[in-house]
This record gives C-alpha cells, sequence and structure tokens, in this order.
C-alpha cells in the first residue's frame, strides 16, 4: 500500500451532528488532525463545551447537567482510545510501506562485483535455503540496512534505537502475516500493547503457522474483545503450541538464550536491577533471598529494616561484598570506578545543586556527598577537577592530535554528554566517535566528539548519514538521515548550571 493512498476517515451517517470529517492519506493531512486534536486539548474541556456550552460553575451539584458532561467524558475517552488503536495501525502500515520503498529502491542499484565476481552490495539481504527465483518475491533489506532503517524509524518516533526495532519487526509480521489481528488494531478491539503481545509469542513460528494461530485467536474478535493482556497472551500461547511445538520449544530456548540484567534509575537517589533470567532460576533466587532475610528479620541485626529492604541488602553482600558477608562472589580485585560529577559547593559547602553520576543520571546532593564520604572513609576516593566556561557553563574542552580520543579526552566527553549523544537514546555510552569523521578532516577534539552506544555509532557509519557540529551554550550535534530528515542533540547542562541564575556565575 503506497503511503499517499491511505484510507479516508469520514463520519458515517449515524455520527451526531457536528462531527469533523478530516482525510488522513499524508503527512500533512494527519498534521492538520494533530493541530485539530491538540487545540482541544489546550482548550476548555471537551465535555463542557459540547454537552453544555458552558462552564460548569452554575451546575448544582448532582445535577442532570453534571451527569451528562460525565458521560460525554467517559464516551470522549472510548473514542480518544480507539483513535488511538487505529492510529497505531496506520503507523504500522507507513512503517511497512517504508520498508518496501526503500527495499526496493536499494534492490534496483546495481551491486558492485567483488574479486570473485560475486556481489559486494552490503544492503542485499542473503538468500533463503528455499529461495526460488520467483519475480513476485518483494525485495528485502539486508541486515545493515535494516539497522539503518531501525534507527530512522526510532528518531521519527522520539525513541531509542530498540524500539524502532521492534517497531519494524511488529509491523512487517503483523500486516504480512496476521491480517486478523491487524484487523483487531484497526478497529480498537485490541490495543497496540495487546497487538504487539499476540506477535511477540507467534514469533518463532513460520509465516504459515502464524497465520494459522491468528485466524485461530482473532477469527471471532468477539471472543477477545473483553480478554485482558495476560489472558490473551495465555490464549495464543496455548494455540501457538497446539500448531507447531517445535517452535514453541524454539521460542522458550531463544528466551532462556536472552537472558540478562539492565539498570534503570527511579526517582530519589534510587534504580531498578531487573534480571530476565529462567523461571526456575528466578524462582529459586527469590525463595533462597527469602528465605535468609526472613531469619534476619527474626534476629538482633534486622535494623528495622522490612523484609524487602533486607533481601536487597543481601543481594547487593553477595555480589560486591558487605559487612556481614565479607567479599562477595563477584567483588573485583581492583575498585570498580564511579564517576560522580558536581560542583565545589555541592562537595565542599553543603549545597543543594544535585550531582550526576555517569550511567545512573542526577543525584540528590546528599546522597551525592555519602557516595564520596564512603569512598573517602574505604581510601577510594580520587577527585579530579574539570573546569567550565564562566558565560555558559559548558565544560572546557581538550584535543588531541591523534586519530584515537586519548583517555583523558574520552573521560571528558563521556562526563559530557552522560549517555549516548543520539537524540531520545539514553543507552550507555560505549564509543567516542568524531563527530565529523577523521578521514573527512575532522579533528580529535571534544567539539568534534561525542559519546555513542555501539548500536548508534553503527548506524552513522552507514550510506546517507551525517552529521555536524552546531555552535551553541550547549554542545551540539545535527544528525541527517537518508530521507533528509535532521535530528538535533545537545549535551545536558553540568552539575549548577541549572537555570539562567545559576548559569551567570562571572
Amino acid at each position: 500500500m503506497d503511503i499517499d493512498e491511505g484510507a479516508r476517515v469520514t463520519p458515517e451517517a449515524k455520527e451526531p451532528a457536528g462531527v469533523l470529517a478530516v482525510s488522513v492519506g499524508t503527512s500533512a493531512e494527519i498534521a492538520a488532525l494533530t493541530a485539530v486534536l491538540a487545540s482541544a486539548a489546550l482548550g476548555p474541556a471537551p465535555s463542557v463545551t459540547v454537552v453544555l456550552g458552558s462552564d460548569l460553575s452554575g451546575l448544582d451539584s448532582g445535577s442532570a447537567g453534571q451527569l451528562a458532561c460525565e458521560t460525554e467524558c467517559v464516551d470522549m475517552l472510548r473514542a480518544l482510545t480507539a483513535l488511538r488503536a487505529a492510529a497505531d495501525a496506520f503507523e504500522m502500515r507507513t512503517i511497512h510501506s517504508l520498508y518496501a520503498v526503500r527495499a526496493s529502491r536499494l534492490s534496483s542499484v546495481p551491486p558492485l562485483p567483488n574479486s570473485e565476481g560475486q556481489s559486494s552490495d552490503p544492503f542485499a539481504a542473503p538468500p533463503l535455503a528455499n529461495e526460488t527465483a520467483d519475480a513476485a518475491t518483494p525485495p528485502r533489506l539486508g541486515e545493515s540496512a535494516t539497522k539503518g532503517l531501525e534507527a530512522e524509524i526510532a528518531l521519527a518516533q522520539k525513541e531509542p534505537r530498540y524500539r524502532g526495532a521492534r517497531a519494524l519487526e511488529v509491523a512487517l509480521a503483523v500486516v504480512d502475516d496476521m491480517p486478523r489481528t491487524f484487523k483487531a488494531l484497526a478497529s480498537g478491539v485490541l490495543n497496540r500493547e495487546r497487538c504487539e503481545a499476540v506477535y511477540l509469542t507467534t514469533a518463532p513460528l513460520s509465516s504459515d503457522a502464524r497465520a494459522e494461530v491468528d485466524e485461530l485467536v482473532c477469527g471471532d474478535l468477539q471472543k477477545i474483545a473483553h480478554l485482558g493482556s495476560r489472558d490473551l497472551r495465555a490464549l495464543v500461547a496455548d494455540h501457538a503450541q497446539g500448531v507447531d511445538r517445535l517452535a514453541a520449544a524454539k521460542r522458550r530456548r531463544t528466551a532462556e538464550k536472552n537472558r540478562h540484567v539492565t539498570l534503570r534509575p527511579l526517582d530519589d537517589g534510587m534504580a531498578q536491577l531487573t534480571a530476565i533470567v529462567p523461571a526456575k532460576d528466578g524462582a529459586a533466587i527469590f525463595n533462597a533471598l527469602s528465605k535468609s532475610a526472613s531469619k534476619v528479620l527474626t534476629g538482633p541485626n534486622n535494623g528495622n529494616r522490612a523484609l524487602g529492604a533486607i533481601m536487597a541488602d543481601l543481594l547487593r553482600d553477595l555480589v560486591v561484598g558487605g559487612p556481614h558477608t565479607g567479599e562477595g562472589v563477584l567483588t573485583p580485585p581492583h575498585p570498580v570506578e564511579v564517576q560522580l560529577v558536581m560542583t565545589e559547593r555541592t562537595l565542599f559547602s553543603g549545597d543543594s545543586e544535585p550531582a550526576h553520576l555517569t550511567g545512573y543520571g542526577t543525584l540528590p546532593a546528599d546522597v551525592a556527598r555519602e557516595i564520596v564520604e564512603r569512598a573517602s572513609t574505604e581510601s577510594r576516593l580520587m577527585i579530579r577537577r574539570v573546569f567550565t566556561a564562566p558565560s555558559t557553563g559548558d565544560l572546557v574542552g581538550l584535543e588531541s592530535r591523534a586519530r584515537i580520543f586519548p583517555s583523558g579526552l574520552k573521560r571528558f566527553i563521556e562526563l559530557r554528554d552522560a549517555s549516548c549523544a543520539t537524540p531520545w537514546c539514553d543507552a550507555s555510552i560505549r564509543h567516542t566517535d568524531h563527530v565529523v569523521g577523521w578521514a573527512e578532516g575532522g579533528q580529535t577534539t571534544a567539539e568534534n566528539g561525542q559519546g555513542l552506544c555501539e548500536a548508534c555509532n553503527y548506524v552513522k557509519q552507514q550510506a546517507g548519514w551525517s552529521s555536524s557540529v552546531v555552535p551553541g551554550d550547549r554542545h551540539s550535534v545535527a544528525t541527517t538521515t537518508p530521507t533528509g530528515h535532521r535530528y538535533l542533540s545537545i549535551a545536558p547542562e553540568p552539575p549548577g548550571m541549572f537555570g539562567d541564575e545559576a548559569r551567570d556565575v562571572s
């Protein structure tokens, strides 16, 4: 389906008078609809103007007018929920079209032969084992081009790259293999979360098997209209195992292979450590912590802690060591460096300006000082002075004549950028990269350097991508994608430089 030939949405005859007929098929038309909804959201309460035409100040409590207003509010929520689902379906269709157009364009470019006479096209997908020379087979993107497209989708959606990858994966599978699930989303029977859950549960299946599960689950939308997310996933899993038991076993093996640990910053100086492990291991770990914590809870050393707090402390002590366990199983032979950026006022004068913990984010001043005090007590404290420009508060830059960023300059860029410099990507920095490439005359300086995650750095090297430094108070980089769209990333303000009054330090 061509994006410019999108569905036309007009009110049916039974809709109430005054409903605006909006054509939705191009980006300009979608922008117009967005403007209408944004104007309505920022204006008077919709139920007030639609039902009463006036405010509520003159209404008595419990009056028929108020009840009508509440009813309209609920109806509005129901309509907006259906609108959101339809918009999500149209977004999937658009992503599917973008992939098809990109694959068609790249497949029409004749690849250069290598020394063996074979194609050296980096964007070509490897042939399938059972692939024939069927001209009707739609072109596919290779791994490199697919990752580039995932990054473009993520930027357009103002999301991290991994969400762009998920959006592309789901759109291709649902639109191609699961027409009934797609219809359930477009009609509002399913929301985006449940639609993705249906696909992810069938991901290991072949296209034919996935289509069979699609028919079994969404063939009758009335049967799933009232199912919650958990019940829906269970229903899909049952059918998926019945259709293809080998695929179900493969899904379990894949899930176990993808076990991992993540860290997510929370408010008030806390963090959420999550481990995705096999169910048996998760239950064993939790039960062991719970049993040990219960003994501490009833003993003399509970420290007035709740059971959950004791479990968290035991986990920490077992891994990195603690006062009651000694060294943990993963205690390193040398201290692990933790980079904490704060002003001298926060460190020495008890100021309330927050600090920044590399790899985490903003920390309250008192928590930062507690970390410094503990490190000082354990003789593990090392302070580096990092200067800022008086007029802007920007960190002062360094430079090098070498192509590779030296360790001091690399550390400086990591402190300045805090996380991956790609807009909306909050991943940890893994690579220090030239904004303008070294081969293109870019220098190894703080101004021409940026911290990127591994995935974003590799995408940036693909054809059609470019970046440049943009002058400004903060270090800024403009990234241009193959479609010509331009995105700006700005380094965060360092601690102590929040607001105009704080920035004036001259």
